[in-house]
């Protein structure tokens, strides 16, 4: 039969059948977890008197294990107002249960916890948000915590209880959380009059201020330590009174239980929970020691949530030591001793740190005193606790629990000689991380082994330059033929900026000397591009390998141990390998992919309508139409990647000046077509012949060729002065379903395609580029930081970037450059990876921003636009100046008032010319406004518009 106890609703349920005690189980079963099972009457008492007494203390430390009643007796205090009486305001924080990293959300959350608390008493009752915003600093946390006594009437005392206060050693990694909560502490003692404190932990308090340097700010507080309260014979009565009239206790049944359960409240609890329900089963009414082990047996038997969360609760390297306790074969019990056999397993994993860490056990109370290997006693306190963890988690298992933490602080030497002692099918690791791990664990084994001053051949170096470079799939491209050889490797894998064909330096010891490190430096210098970051697999660190390291203009990268390691375990090494060695140690600006010139590809984001019609659409040619610098390039590179696999793809570049007329077309045409012969080395086309090659070509690889002509504009008016000849040989080529074409180019194309007389004319389909929609957008400003472990401070601010830009690609890859080079200038290290709203207004403010809008980006507006439409952008700008805006028949009398009659079709074309120069954009209704709404803004500043007016009048009237 199996007791209900797991709950308070079901803690007096004696059992299913008649209950032979004329009472229902009087002893507490409830969970640990729950912390609702017993409070301390005598501790009400103490705390009282402490904060009553004339010279009252201001701090109360409570110290306990767990189950000795501290959460307990402080939730009640809370949940029960009349406990304390009316003068007291007990405001509950579980300090366990505040999960932050960041020290400035963890003191937001312990004063939205006090908040919380004091507007039940309805002292507190504006919202959080109109104060702060999820993060505050510890100066506002103190102000908020004055601003309570101006609410606190009469003798009234707000009493703070900070619960589970050490947990911050171990569930916080940030130490200024640690020291920010001391410093608050304090304030509270010395700067408040009506507020007390109440700090509740376990024994390692004392060693939490030893480590903090806090020992004279938990000098002034007074110690109750929960475990020397009671009495042995105040304990008994806890075992003897509540069944006095039913159960009658042997000598030796008390004894058992007391050393069982170590005098431990709660475990002493839960056992007589289980001999009172055992008793009553049998029908009787006495309890000898055999009903004691009987009810033991029980209790361990069923897999109870209280010494689960006990366990969890436990830090996993004692979890490690307290299952080798309870291994009967580590610990072996010889007379009335126990005996703690070190472990090959247990060396390898602590190392020196194992009787340390034993030591701090026993001050935990957790275990027994120990004097060197041996045990008076059992070693575990609470002995029932030590039966339950050796059923229900043995040492080999403990380890496999943890095993991530294990692997994450053992050398890779140990956990090598870790994993020989475990068999293998326990291991948590597949198959092939396994393997790995063992081939690098002995390589590296043998390289630390090798005996200085003996000459080396560095094949063992080689062999573990070649293993890392097959498991993150680099290609080694060639190796130095020196007497200290490097390799370089072709990392291009990688995708980042900078790192495409790098060195790899063999590992060296730690007796690195002068004449080894000149020769890394010499090398690293003498290639081709100085700066990019070479890397150096590094057995120990020395003083001369950080002088190598200190020398940032080499851009060394160390490759330890430890980076070895967890690359080795990993499931995605080459992730790794990224984001813990080479992002932790590289500059972003030299592994970013933005760039502001030439086409982009890790980089390219958007145009997925544009692609999808492309790559989707069968037997039709594209027109793709935009401005300099809009992306036509980089998209035509994502549509020769991503072509369906019927399709040849063949790219010409005919924006150079040697490939703007035929015979120049025609030999670059040559060139591209005799890569895809395998039969030929060289095959000559021109107009004449390019049927039969192109034909030729299908049927030895039976697809279809898609020519990507790139930039065709200046090709294209050689081709109308020479009667077409070039578009209308594709135009005669695509008909007889010979090819497919694709063309990029800016007016000239466009208007072209316009033209009915033109071979042109209803040839392609026209996909004009423009900005970016905004999700497009922000993913080309996010996840290519996030691919460099830059972050932005706030995600909103990223709104501000494309407001500056209008979503353009290219300004997008400019602001993201300019960031890189800012943010890797912030004074504190940490902050180097991330964007803050004031870098990304200093990029637009910057004089460079503005250069770069006219001299670059706008290149033409200066020197090769024509006349007419300069004065119309100029007009606009001094006419529209408050709104930016216009409709067509607004800027026909602006233009009359300067005498120019234009007709309303010739202006129409001006202004689509505008549009397609980036420069205007038109609107859903008619209007005209500008593309880049910065722009009139800039003109502004850098020119006199009046003499750009005048200029640009004589100009246009010369023109019509």
């Amino acid at each position: 039969m199996k007791e209900k106890h797991n709950s308070a609703e079901n803690n007096d349920d004696v059992s299913s059948t008649k209950s032979y005690f004329k009472i229902s189980n009087p002893y507490h079963a409830y969970d640990l977890e729950s912390g609702r099972w017993f409070y301390h009457e005598e501790l009400i008492k103490n705390i009282k008197i402490i904060f009553e007494k004339r010279t009252a203390n201001k701090l109360l430390v409570i110290q306990g294990n767990p189950g000795s009643g501290k959460s307990s007796t402080l939730r009640r205090l809370k949940e029960d107002k009349a406990i304390l009486g009316d003068n007291y305001i007990p405001i509950y924080v579980d300090s366990d249960e505040i999960k932050s990293n960041d020290v400035n959300r963890y003191l937001f959350h312990v004063l939205k916890t006090i908040n919380a608390g004091l507007r039940i008493y309805k002292l507190q009752s504006h919202e959080l948000s109109s104060w702060f915003e999820q993060s505050i600093t510890l100066t506002e946390l103190m102000r908020f915590t004055k601003s309570i006594e101006r609410t606190l009437n009469g003798n009234k005392l707000v009493v703070l209880m900070f619960d589970e206060f050490d947990q911050l050693q171990q569930t916080v990694e940030n130490p200024e959380i640690i020291h920010a909560m001391v410093q608050y502490y304090d304030f509270i003692l010395n700067k408040t009059d009506k507020i007390r404190l109440i700090l509740a932990g376990k024994r390692k308090i004392v060693e939490l201020a030893r480590k903090t340097n806090t020992q004279d700010f938990f000098k002034s507080g007074k110690f109750i330590y929960l475990d020397e309260i009671f009495e042995t014979q105040d304990i008994q009565k806890l075992i003897i009174n509540p069944v006095k009239d039913h159960i009658t206790y042997s000598p030796e049944s008390i004894n058992y239980i007391l050393e069982t359960t170590g005098r431990n409240l709660y475990c002493q609890q839960l056992l007589c929970y289980y001999i009172f329900n055992y008793l009553n089963e049998q029908k009787r009414g006495n309890c000898e020691l055999i009903d004691v082990g009987i009810a033991i047996e029980r209790m361990l038997s069923e897999r109870r949530v209280d010494f689960i969360h006990y366990w969890k609760n436990i830090y996993w390297k004692f979890q490690l030591i307290v299952s080798a306790l309870a291994d009967e074969k580590i610990t072996k019990k010889k007379g009335q001793k126990y005996f703690f056999e070190e472990t090959a397993l247990l060396e390898e994993i602590f190392d020196e740190e194992l009787f340390s860490l034993l030591k701090r056990l026993y001050e935990n109370q957790q275990i027994s005193k120990f004097e060197g290997v041996r045990f008076d006693q059992n070693p575990f306190k609470v002995q029932v606790f030590g039966e339950w963890v050796k059923r229900n988690h043995p040492f080999l298992d403990t380890i496999m629990e943890n095993w991530d933490k294990v692997s994450d602080i053992v050398t890779l030497t140990s956990l090598y000689k870790i994993i020989e002692l475990i068999p293998v099918d326990k291991i948590p690791l597949e198959r092939e991380i396994l393997e790995s791990v063992i081939k690098f664990s002995m390589i590296w084994t043998k390289l630390k082994q090798k005996i200085k001053g003996i000459k080396a051949d560095f094949s063992l170096e080689e062999e573990l330059i070649k293993a890392l470079c097959e498991l993150l799939g680099f290609e080694i491209k060639t190796r130095s033929s020196s007497r200290k050889p490097y390799f370089k490797i072709d990392m291009r894998r990688l995708n980042l900026g900078g790192l495409e064909e790098v060195i790899f330096f063999n590992p060296v010891n730690d007796d690195l000397n002068e004449l080894e490190a000149n020769y890394i430096q010499d090398e690293i210098l003498r290639q081709d591009k100085p700066g990019m970051p070479s890397f150096l697999l590094c057995l120990k660190m020395s003083e001369k390998i950080n002088e190598l390291i200190q020398k940032r203009f080499l851009g060394l990268v160390i490759i330890e141990e430890d980076d070895l390691k967890k690359t080795v375990l990993s499931s995605h090494p080459l992730q790794v390998f990224t984001k813990e060695i080479i992002l932790k140690q590289v500059k972003p600006s030299a592994v970013s992919n933005y760039t502001t010139e030439g086409p982009v590809k890790t980089t390219f984001f958007g145009r997925q309508d544009e692609l999808g019609k492309i790559i989707k659409a069968k037997n039709k040619n594209f027109a793709i139409i935009g401005s300099r610098k809009i992306g036509k390039t980089s998209l035509l590179m994502k549509i020769k990647d991503e072509l369906p696999s019927n399709l040849v793809p063949i790219y010409l570049d005919l924006e150079a000046p040697q490939n703007q007329n035929n015979d120049t077309f025609q030999r670059l045409l040559s060139e591209e077509m005799s890569h895809l012969f395998y039969w030929v080395d060289e095959i000559y086309c021109d107009f004449s012949n390019i049927r039969s090659v192109i034909k030729k070509l299908y049927q030895q690889n039976m697809k279809t060729p898609l020519f990507l002509f790139d930039e065709i504009d200046t090709l294209l008016k050689y081709d109308r002065d020479n009667e077409y000849k070039l578009m209308r040989t594709f135009r005669s080529l695509f008909q007889e379903g010979l090819v497919q074409v694709i063309l990029s180019g800016y007016s000239e194309l466009y208007y072209e395609m316009h033209i009915i007389e033109s071979p042109l004319y209803n040839f392609c389909h026209p996909l004009q580029l423009g900005k970016l929609k905004e999700n497009e957008a922000l993913d080309l400003i996010t996840i290519p930081m996030e691919r460099i472990s830059v972050k932005y401070n706030n995600l909103e601010d990223r709104k501000l970037m494309l407001e500056y830009t209008s979503k353009h690609p290219n300004l997008l890859q400019y602001f993201c450059v300019h960031l890189i080079e800012r943010i890797e200038n912030h004074d504190e290290e940490s902050l180097q990876r991330t964007i803050f709203r004031e870098d990304i207004e200093s990029v637009f403010e910057s004089p460079n921003y503005e250069s770069y809008i006219i001299d670059d980006f706008y290149l033409f507006f200066r020197e090769e636009m024509p006349s007419f439409e300069r004065l119309i952008i100029l007009l606009i700008v001094d006419k529209f100046s408050k709104v930016n805006k216009f409709i067509i028949s607004e800027l026909i009398k602006v233009l009359k008032n300067y005498n120019l009659n234009i007709s309303t079709g010739k202006l129409l074309k001006y202004l689509d010319n505008l549009i397609l120069r980036y420069l205007l954009e038109k609107e859903i209704g008619g209007k005209y406004a500008f593309a880049l709404p910065i722009f009139p803004e800039i003109l502004r500043r850098r020119y006199d518009l009046e003499n750009l007016i005048e200029e640009a009048l004589e100009d246009a009237r010369q023109s019509l």
